[in-house]
């Protein structure tokens, strides 16, 4: 065995021994001023969690639900059914009052933890607790773009025109968020977290920025470090070695009570594509029957393709290439770190694996990642946003869990082989089963941070889009949820729609997620397969299956102008004879033409909103029945 020191590894880890060392005194030293009890969260204990990733590893205490208020289109009312997948996300509101457009109303302790949009205006007034005038109004763009009384890092928009807030803005009885101004109809997600009402929490106002700034200032230099330090520091090993085709390694083996807290990965090899998704790494925990992280190495750390350089708080990829995690994973008696080749390349590599002590309690939960690939996955599509061809809508798991746990981080990891926006799904989270908590997005790019399906790359301490070809290629997107993480207590379930603008595509939709859990965990994906580890490059079979379904469509729907729907004979149809007809639900004929006039044209304004059905005949025959879904 090789036990030859990575002498840029071990620079690495030394370097941030030190600054996290004085991180850590300067948090012990605010924690000790400002204590929390079992029932109270301090102002200054939301700014520390911020940055501490080792606070993400016990279940949280006193407990709270995650919450999304958003812009979702309401016709989307309750799952399984087609008008789930309503897509026009924009300009919806809980009400409309005196005090202007109702964004969030919230009856008990909290905090928002995040608000999110897209080319933002107006202002919006925040009225907390029992204030009956605005408590505090601040103009959108300014609080979202960093510019107002919040800034960089804390604030700000992704190279990609994503505006993002992530101070905390804490509320002891009650929150309610205006929207007012001449352009109301915007995209919004506003994230926030509830606490039973026996939890004191502090209310927000503007002198917290000046009595906590001192606090402000050393989060914010953590958040903006291109290192993204954490909040450990600790001894560790370091280990370079050849695994040759189909062969594992144990990297270490370690005795507890303990917590990884950075690990760093260097693959020194000419093959370095193929190897970041055929090297897998494995961590078992406390003897576990089966590996609590799996997954292949080069995806873990938003590596793949090409180890795109980039920083978040959690993990990042440095100038020399190097891959490095920085996500706590505590053990009670033991860790055990492998590497596994599964394909048939050489692997040549350098590890390093810091270490510290940690207090194992029955709080105390296990980091899990599991990872899953579905390859050539031909997509639904929808006409700009207002209709949308429903027969091939789908929500796809991300990650079902059962068991207790909490959410921190996924990535999305996608092979598209059309040049065709692939994003528009929105992302649905349903904890413990409870219907009525349904967490609700707007875009898979709004999950991640961005907008517009921006084709540019970016990288903050929460999210990242560090490899972007385009629509068409790779893209890999991240988001981290160490600020607004997301508990359950008995099942978590993770859907992505999978649509795509104006026409259909094929693509590979691989995923990781990260989260803690307690006690018994499973999930609907605990073992690898040959598509989740083995990289496609071939698109010819798939281009074709995207071809033949739209030629298959014996109609044509389109969306002219905004204003009007086109409904006509596509060119595969049969030739005379050929009839067509357009069905409520109910079986109500609304409109109809044969071939010949081979058009139907509605007005949008005319034609209410809901599900419809476009069935084409020929010679007394039904030929194709499409559902198409009209929203706003």
């Amino acid at each position: 065995m090789n036990l030859k020191t990575s002498s840029s590894i071990l620079r690495i880890v030394r370097r941030r021994a030190v600054l996290l060392a004085a991180v850590s005194a300067f948090f012990m030293k605010v924690s000790t001023l400002y204590g929390d009890t079992p029932d109270s969260i301090s102002f200054e204990k939301l700014l520390r969690n911020m940055v501490d990733i080792k606070s993400l590893a016990e279940f949280p205490s006193p407990p709270y639900r995650a919450g999304r208020s958003s812009s979702y289109e309401r016709i989307s009312p309750v799952d399984s059914v087609p008008a789930w997948f309503a897509n026009n996300d924009h300009g919806y509101y809980l009400d409309t009052l005196p005090e202007g457009k109702l964004m969030m109303d919230i009856s008990a302790p909290g905090v928002i933890t995040h608000i999110w949009s897209a080319r933002s205006n107006g202002e919006l007034h925040f009225y907390f607790d029992d204030d009956a005038t605005p408590s505090w109004t601040v103009s959108m763009k300014f609080l979202l773009n960093g510019s107002g009384p919040i800034t960089t890092p804390f604030s700000y928009v992704t190279a990609a025109q994503g505006e993002n807030c992530y101070f905390p803005i804490p509320f002891s009885k009650r929150c309610r968020v205006f929207y007012s101004g001449t352009s109301p109809d915007i995209y919004y997600q506003i994230d926030y977290r509830t606490y039973p009402e026996s939890t004191a929490l502090p209310t927000f106002d503007t002198t917290m920025l000046m009595t906590h700034a001192a606090l402000i200032d050393s989060v914010g230099d953590i958040l903006a470090d291109k290192n993204r330090l954490s909040s450990l520091s600790g001894d560790g090993v370091d280990y370079s070695n050849t695994i040759g085709e189909h062969e594992s390694v144990t990297v270490a083996e370690l005795s507890g009570p303990g917590a990884i807290t950075e690990i760093g990965l260097r693959f020194d090899t000419t093959t370095v594509r193929t190897l970041l998704r055929q090297c897998l790494l494995e961590i078992t925990f406390d003897g576990a029957d089966y590996p609590q992280v799996l997954i292949p190495a080069g995806d873990f750390f938003c590596g793949v393709p090409d180890r795109p350089v980039h920083g978040s708080l959690p993990v990042g990829i440095d100038q020399e290439k190097t891959m490095i995690s920085r996500w706590c994973m505590p053990y009670r008696s033991s860790a055990v770190v492998r590497l596994r080749n599964a394909g048939t390349t050489r692997c040549d590599f350098n590890m390093s694996i810091a270490t510290s002590p940690y207090n194992f309690t029955d709080n105390t939960m296990h980091f899990y990642t599991r990872w899953r690939n579905d390859p050539e996955i031909v997509t639904s599509r929808h006409l700009y946003w207002v209709i949308q061809m429903v027969d091939s809508l789908q929500d796809h798991p991300i990650l079902h869990i059962t068991g207790k746990g909490v959410h921190v981080g996924t990535i999305l990891q996608i092979w598209n082989r059309e040049d065709a926006w692939w994003g528009e799904g929105d992302d649905k989270i349903l904890i413990d089963n409870d219907s009525s908590g349904y967490i609700l997005g707007t875009g898979t790019e709004d999950y991640f941070g961005y907008a517009w399906s921006s084709k540019n790359t970016f990288s903050n301490a929460y999210h990242s889009q560090p490899s972007v070809n385009g629509h068409n290629g790779f893209v890999t997107n991240a988001r981290y949820h160490i600020s607004d993480p997301q508990p359950f207590t008995s099942s978590y379930r993770f859907d992505m729609e999978i649509q795509t603008a104006y026409r259909p595509t094929a693509i590979d939709y691989g995923r990781a997620v990260m989260f803690y859990g307690a006690g018994e965990i499973t999930t609907d994906h605990d073992t690898l397969t040959d598509d989740d580890i083995f990289l496609r490059s071939t698109t010819g079979a798939v281009r074709r299956q995207v071809l033949q379904r739209e030629q298959k469509l014996a109609v044509a729907v389109r969306y002219e102008g905004r204003q009007r729907i086109v409904i006509e004979t596509g060119d595969k149809s049969p030739s005379g004879g050929m009839m067509a007809r357009i069905l409520r639900l109910d079986g109500k004929q609304i409109a109809s033409y044969r071939s010949g006039a081979n058009r139907i044209v509605m007005n949008v304004a005319d034609v209410p909103a809901g599900l419809y059905i476009v069935e084409t005949a020929a010679a007394g025959k039904t030929v194709d029945r499409i559902r198409f879904l009209i929203g706003k």
